[in-house]
């Protein structure tokens, strides 16, 4: 049995571009020597090598990628990978890509030739820097990788010391084993057992002969001995060959004998051991070192490290907090390990040793949700001699160079600002630490130290740890915190800018106070306002979250109209109502269609109102050729057509059968009942048998989806069409033809001999002179020619004229002719399309509302027209002396085309924008806009 075939994995697209991507593949790893895997797995996928490379390159490279922090985490998700451990499907992922496609990168898309695959393809895919890996440069990480020692002794040892002072690497795979584990050692080699036949007894001669140093042992072969037979001895005896005896020294063995000082001196050790052990397990709760506790988690280490206050200690300490608390933020809280934040504090506080000659440590004393009050006037005296125009004047500032130790000191402060800044964005620590009254000062102290280049990363810190902690806290405009978050609008440095601006705006936001921020001078206002010109979606954002919050007070927007020249911002308001809109077209239709009559109802009595049609005779002999069930299924065919809107009696259906080939088929060879209707579903695929009101006892059988032909069909597929010539004298009710014929010379033949009357030669043509005596007339269907003065009184133009209708009728009576007229004629009627309408919608977010900078433009939009019109008149009121409009008129006037275009074509926006548009339009007199 052949083994089953693979199917092909749905997650690979085996277009002919990757076709082509993976031969070029199998010939690079043919000629280079290694093995290819064309479809590697990773996890329970097949990885696409080509979207893998694009994704790669299109990064910078495999260097720049592996360069970066979580990146082949991030390449994983993309490519679905799952979520059952993510550090493992990344490295997998690495893997697949440093195997198969490292080396093909270097050589085709960096232009270099690749390390030899001794250092690539044949070890881990541990490192990076392959561009510039070589074979002098290079070692490989441990024991484990082909053709190099082990170095898993010596690592070890080495991870046990503090690291070095270079920043730490994150592990990309997030694993939470110790840093200090080592590799596993290779198993010892086996060897092979090798009975022993020699005797277990020897004899006295040769004890004697062993005894002896400088004897040297002879090869002896095993006989059996008299009292045994060779039957007995076993084959394997009889077939061994002994080892080749070798020259080993005697060394001399030590005994109280030849030796007794060494066994006094053994013993009088043993002795001592034992009275100092007796010594001390006499006290009860001590622990031996080394038994009885394993030593504390690395989690434990780190905090005694931290608080022992010893240099080395701390530095560990340091570096593994980073690490946990950039990889395991989520775990590592504040209320599980009591004195953690002290410690980092403490750390942090060491920035005065820097900077400054006072001692600062006074600030974490007294800690408490109630902060002592000398405490508070000492830090606010402090605070405002850093921040006067020259520091050094007030507080005696250090003039230290900067040098290895003080690199050094600062490095560790800003590694425990960093711990302090990744911990905060977790809401439980962040919660824990807002009431820790310390954490305010220090923010207040490092935004105000000297502007100098060590302390710029610090401050980022800082200002990132206020943003998450404003938001438990009520300020002072007099507060040296705010002061100092304050301080940020008048900065030049874009990041603190942004995060000034978040961390002013989510002051009391989970509070029921609200944030007032007072003391904003206009200068600050206006770089506010000039901010939110520029293209900066970042910045735009943190720029309308302060707006919403400082628009919302009235004595902040008096400010902001007399003071600040707000004209730009209220047209850069404008302009964010339509940001990020997509345009969205619709058709209206302009009436609504008519509905469509029902169709009758099952079972009913138009549903089976249909006679049927006759056979012709020529094609029931053909039919009746086949066998069943293949007779009655060309029979089905050649009446019935499949309509999903129709229904036949399954009785009704079986009784035609009957009555057709009853007479002409023996009853034996039909089929029946069961087997008929099974036979009219499998031929129609569309037909179904059903029972209509199977509960009731006038139940009905029918077939859904099938009726009558107009005209019947052949085996092959071909229409015989019907005469549709009508006779008689009776004009309501003429009779019809109903013979039917499949070629149209046949229809011809039988038109002028059986209607017309025509005499017809021997040639098989017809003479028209020979015809009987007129009148002659056209009645096919409806036709009405020569009906003039009751029809004409030769046959020749009535003949001439029945060509037309067979033309029609054979030619232009075809399923497609007649679907190219249909289509032809709707073409022609076809009313003009409906009006397009065009919208252009804001984005929403994932509950269908709106939201981004849109809405926040349109919540500030909303504070001014709520504080406009209550802003007092005085003599600086307007800003254009000739002017008699209100502030509501002097400010949106220039702007109301665009919010009466975002109302109409906006339909994110228009509800929120309608109810302002209106007040607007109440609070200053119509006629004052201009709009066009």
């Amino acid at each position: 049995m052949a083994p089953p075939v693979k199917a092909p994995d749905a997650s690979i697209d085996r277009s002919p571009a990757y076709q082509e991507f993976i031969s070029s593949l199998v010939d690079y790893h043919a000629n280079r020597g290694t093995h290819f895997d064309p479809e590697p797995r990773v996890g329970s996928k097949h990885v696409d090598l080509l979207r893998l490379f694009n994704m790669v390159v299109a990064r910078g490279g495999y260097d720049k990628v592996s360069a970066e922090k979580l990146a082949w985490r991030k390449l994983g998700q993309e490519f679905n990978l799952g979520h059952g451990n993510l550090p493992a499907l990344a490295f997998s992922l690495k893997s697949t890509y440093y195997k198969n496609l490292a080396a093909y990168e270097i050589s085709k898309i960096h232009g270099k030739e690749p390390p030899p695959k001794e250092i690539l393809e044949n070890i881990s895919a541990r490192g990076g820097d392959l561009l510039n890996r070589t074979l002098e440069n290079y070692r490989p990480h441990g024991g484990r990788d082909q053709g190099y020692p082990a170095q898993g002794d010596d690592q070890d040892a080495e991870d046990r010391k503090t690291p070095n002072e270079e920043k730490p690497d994150v592990d990309e795979s997030g694993a939470g084993g110790r840093s200090t584990r080592g590799l596993r050692h290779a198993p010892a080699q086996r060897v092979l057992f090798q009975p022993e036949v020699t005797p277990t007894r020897q004899a006295r001669q040769a004890s004697a002969n062993a005894a002896t140093p400088n004897s040297t042992p002879q090869a002896t072969t095993a006989v059996p001995s008299a009292g045994h037979s060779a039957a007995q001895v076993p084959q394997a005896g009889l077939n061994y060959e002994p080892r080749t005896a070798m020259n080993f020294p005697l060394r001399p063995v030590s005994t109280p004998g030849n030796s007794p000082s060494i066994f006094e001196e053994r013993a009088r050790r043993g002795q001592e051991s034992a009275a100092q052990y007796r010594s001390m397990t006499a006290t009860d709760g001590i622990i031996l070192p080394g038994t009885g506790f394993e030593g504390p988690n690395i989690y434990v280490r780190i905090l005694m490290g931290l608080r022992s206050g010893i240099p080395e200690e701390q530095d560990y300490a340091l570096y593994h907090l980073v690490k946990i608390s950039h990889e395991r933020g989520d775990k590592y809280k504040f209320d599980a390990f009591p004195g953690l934040l002290e410690g980092l504090m403490e750390k942090a506080y060491e920035i005065d040793k820097l900077f400054y000659s006072e001692d600062w440590s006074y600030f974490l004393k007294d800690v408490g949700p109630d902060p002592n009050p000398e405490r508070r006037s000492k830090l606010q005296s402090l605070v405002r001699r850093l921040c006067e125009p020259d520091p050094a004047k007030a507080i005696e500032i250090r003039g230290n160079f900067e040098n290895a130790e003080l690199s050094h000191h600062m490095a560790k402060i800003n590694e425990a600002c960093l711990v302090l800044r990744n911990m905060m964005l977790l809401d439980e620590n962040a919660t824990y630490v807002s009431t820790y009254s310390p954490m305010r000062d220090f923010m207040a102290i490092v935004l105000n130290l000297p502007e100098t280049g060590m302390v710029v990363e610090m401050k980022h810190y800082a200002l990132e740890i206020a943003e998450q902690l404003t938001k438990f806290w009520i300020m002072d405009p007099d507060e040296p915190l705010y002061q100092a978050l304050l301080s940020e609008l008048l900065s030049e440095d874009r990041g603190m800018i942004v995060t000034g601006l978040r961390a002013l705006s989510r002051i009391s936001m989970n509070l029921d106070e609200s944030n007032h921020l007072r003391g904003v001078s206009p200068a600050m206002a206006e770089n506010v306002c000039n901010w939110l010109l520029l293209e900066d979606e970042e910045l735009t954002h943190a720029c309308l979250d302060f707006l919403y919050q400082y628009t919302a007070h009235l004595d902040n927007v008096e400010t902001l109209v007399r003071h600040v020249a707000y004209q730009g911002m209220i047209s850069q308001l404008a302009r964010l109502l339509q940001h990020g809109a997509r345009e969205i077209k619709v058709t209206r239709k302009p009436h609504e269609p008519q509905p469509e009559p029902e169709p009758p109802v099952p079972g009913s009595k138009d549903a089976d109102k249909s006679p049927g049609i006759a056979i012709p005779e020529k094609l029931f002999e053909e039919i009746i050729g086949y066998n069943e069930p293949e007779r009655s299924s060309h029979w089905l065919r050649a009446c019935f057509e499949e309509d999903p809107a129709s229904d036949m009696s399954q009785v009704k259906i079986w009784q035609a059968y009957q009555a057709r080939f009853g007479q002409s088929v023996p009853t034996e060879q039909l089929l029946g009942a069961a087997a008929f209707i099974k036979n009219v579903t499998s031929t129609f695929t569309g037909a179904t048998a059903q029972v209509l009101n199977p509960a009731d006892t006038n139940s009905r059988f029918i077939i859904r989806g099938i009726k009558w032909r107009d005209e019947p069909m052949d085996p092959q597929m071909r229409i015989w069409r019907k005469c549709l010539w009508r006779s008689g004298d009776d004009k309501d009710a003429p009779q019809e033809c109903n013979v039917f014929h499949l070629e149209s010379e046949d229809m011809w033949i039988h038109l002028m001999g059986d209607h017309l009357g025509a005499h017809r030669l021997e040639n098989g043509l017809f003479d028209t002179k020979l015809s009987g005596e007129g009148p002659f007339k056209c009645c096919w269907d409806d036709c009405k020619r020569h009906h003039e003065d009751g029809g004409v009184k030769k046959i020749s133009p009535v003949a001439n004229h029945t060509k037309h209708h067979m033309w029609k009728c054979y030619k232009m009576g075809t399923p497609e002719a007649v679907a190219a007229r249909a289509a032809a004629v709707a073409a022609q009627n076809q009313p003009p399309p409906p009006p397009l309408l065009k919208y252009y919608d804001s984005p929403v977010d994932e509950r269908g509302e709106a939201g981004g900078l849109p809405l926040t433009a349109v919540l500030v939009i909303r504070n001014l027209v709520f504080n406009l019109p209550r802003i007092r008149r005085g003599p600086h009121a307007p800003i254009d002396p000739y002017s008699d409009m209100t502030w509501v008129g002097k400010v949106f006037t220039p702007i109301m085309k665009q919010l009466w275009y975002s109302v109409a074509h906006n339909r994110t926006l228009g509800v929120f924008l309608s109810p302002l548009v209106f007040q607007i339009i109440n609070a200053e007199p119509y006629g004052r806009f201009q709009i066009d």
